[in-house]
């Protein structure tokens, strides 16, 4: 009894206490470059091909905000959430729950579907009555292909299985939940609701914190391999690596001081008188100022040219002239 009494209490401990998760903008960012990702492929392999000039109009974009910030419509009595992994929903465990992905399908239908698909006017918003066959498979196809990439995008490393996609129902269909879990609505609860703009229809999606949690941990894995195989670079040397490299030389004569008078008097046809002997030889630096060796001024071939020589020890001598 004592053991049991103990348990109880655990539990009732574990349920008073909840994991608080809070994600940064940069968190958000990462998630929705990898929807908009999954959202550009379904793009490309739908519209570019069957409406082009659908296909270019622009979108909003993607947008990730955390659940208990999200506009409220997530709750609403129109909505119909549908699991994105009902494998999941096997097990009624709070790891599984947290893991979940719901899709609002309340606002999809046949015709608006077929209107974004070849670019026609919504002439039945919520009914599929007068929908060629043909059409009528194109659109399921298509949003069976729109799952998939979205199952895709979100699947967690080695747990998911992208090939075995359900055919979600789209539309309002009564009897399917469509009451969220209320502790991803909290603050801190760490769910992400996001809105995919698709061409006048918004599509909406509620991440589970767990999922979300496991998303961010691969794309920083990802990013940790990129940065790994990127300085995997075979190894050069130094004189190889730097072989192609260009700078620059500059070479100086002893300076010379002149008084403002003296500056302000000089003409053209003044000689001034430098503090730097015909046999001195004068300083090469470098681009970026350290001196390198000495040189002599001289000719080549009919160009002027220097011949360099180890930089002697003492510096310049000579006395500055005085004008």
């Amino acid at each position: 009894m004592g053991a049991l009494k103990e348990n109880a209490q655990s539990k009732a401990v574990e349920q008073r206490f909840r994991t608080m998760n809070w994600w940064s903008e940069a968190d958000l960012l990462q998630l929705t470059k990898s929807l908009d990702l999954a959202w550009q492929r379904w793009r490309s392999e739908w519209l570019d091909g069957l409406a082009p000039a659908s296909a270019d109009s622009a979108n909003a974009g993607v947008s990730c905000v955390l659940a208990h910030l999200a506009d409220g419509a997530a709750a609403a009595e129109e909505s119909e959430w549908q699991a994105l992994f009902p494998e999941l929903e096997v097990t009624d465990t709070t790891a599984a729950i947290d893991s979940q992905v719901w899709v609002d399908t309340s606002s999809v239908s046949s015709a608006i579907l077929q209107a974004i698909l070849l670019g026609t006017e919504v002439k039945q918003p919520a009914s599929a009555k007068n929908v060629p066959g043909i059409a009528t498979e194109m659109i399921h196809a298509a949003w069976y292909d729109c799952i998939k990439e979205l199952r895709k995008s979100l699947a967690q490393d080695g747990l998911d299985r992208i090939d075995d996609s359900p055919q979600l129902p789209f539309g309002l269909h009564r009897g399917i939940d469509n009451i969220l879990p209320s502790h991803q609505l909290l603050a801190w609860s760490g769910a992400v609701n996001v809105t995919l703009p698709w061409h006048g229809l918004l599509l909406k999606l509620h991440i589970g914190p767990g999922r979300v949690a496991a998303l961010l941990q691969s794309g920083e894995r990802v990013q940790a391999a990129k940065t790994r195989a990127g300085n995997n670079v075979p190894l050069v040397p130094l004189h190889k690596a730097i072989e192609k490299k260009t700078t620059s030389l500059r070479l100086e004569l002893a300076a010379v001081e002149l008084d403002l008078g003296s500056l302000q008097a000089l003409v053209l046809g003044d000689v001034i008188p430098l503090p730097h002997r015909l046999d001195q030889p004068l300083q090469v630096l470098a681009e970026d100022g350290p001196p390198l060796c000495t040189a002599y001024l001289g000719q080549q071939q009919g160009m002027r040219a220097i011949e360099l020589f180890r930089s002697a020890t003492e510096g310049f001598s000579g006395k500055t002239p005085t004008l």
